[in-house]
């Protein structure tokens, strides 16, 4: 899995991609002032002239993380590298506003875990996000967070019915029973959820598992839709998560594809959201 998630962000970085989530760093960076500024100047001196000189490795989701836990490991012997990152840790303790006794790593995801669904709350419309999830637990956990506006229409294809207050929901089975009209039935589905919506919020449309097209070897049919209702989101005020299970695409042709009819790619280990730099 740790392969997958490499390759997924080599491939973001290289489309232009980056991180649209800033709480963890920020938590971080000031934790980590507030330790350095207990250091004498000579140490001081060393830490900023080494972190001038590293490059940031762009197959982490935390590579501000990393590359201060390697400088620290680099510099210091390991027991006071340990006591460093503990320092860092109880600072980062005070800045949130949770309780946890996980490790340095583990606050961070549980920072950005929140933030994506503070962001999914208040989506505002013409977004559309590509969401590469690896666990369908996660993803069962955080989606339905997406479906926070019950004043307004909101729609859901997925695997089996879900009990979603105020969400219209259909199957995968339902949509997929006529090949020949199952992406004229989804879009048509889009419309007619749409049409209802008499509010300025944004109407609410996801898919659990697109991946599902492929299985039934509608792959091109599936991805001229996606291209067709990109175009549609940018017109009309809808937000919208189309969920892929990243497992079961295997070739980085695929995920190109997809990633042009996406501004937005969500991923799961750990949550997190990357915004197409225009």
């Amino acid at each position: 899995m740790k392969q997958i998630e490499s390759l997924i962000l080599s491939l973001l970085n290289k489309e232009g991609y980056e991180p649209y989530l800033n709480n963890s760093s920020t938590v971080f960076a000031k934790s980590c002032d507030l330790v350095f500024s207990k250091f004498e100047e000579r140490i001081k001196t060393n830490i900023i002239s080494s972190l001038k000189s590293v490059q940031t490795p762009t197959k982490h989701y935390f590579s501000f993380y990393f590359i201060t836990k390697n400088l620290f490991s680099d510099l210091f012997d390991e027991e006071a590298s340990k006591i460093i990152m503990e320092s860092i840790r109880k600072e980062m303790l005070n800045l949130i506003d949770f309780d946890t006794h996980g490790n340095v790593e583990e606050i961070l995801a549980e920072i950005q875990k929140r933030e994506l669904i503070t962001y999914l709350n208040g989506m505002s419309g013409h977004e559309h996000v590509l969401f590469l999830w690896s666990s369908k637990d996660k993803r069962d956990k955080v989606l339905p967070h997406f479906f926070a506006q019950p004043d307004v229409p909101q729609g859901l294809i997925s695997l089996e019915k879900m009990n979603l207050p105020a969400v219209e929901n259909v199957t995968y089975s339902e949509i997929l029973a006529n090949k020949e009209t199952a992406t004229n039935q989804e879009l048509q589905m889009i419309t007619q959820i749409h049409q209802k919506n008499k509010t300025e919020l944004s109407t609410r449309i996801a898919g659990i598992d697109c991946t599902q097209w492929f299985k039934n070897g509608l792959s091109d049919e599936f991805l001229k839709l996606e291209k067709q209702i990109d175009r549609y989101f940018q017109n009309n005020n809808i937000s919208c998560v189309c969920g892929y299970n990243i497992n079961e695409i295997h070739d980085n042709g695929t995920l190109k594809k997809l990633l042009k009819c996406h501004n937005y790619v969500m991923l799961d280990n750990p949550h997190s959201i990357f915004k197409k730099q225009i």
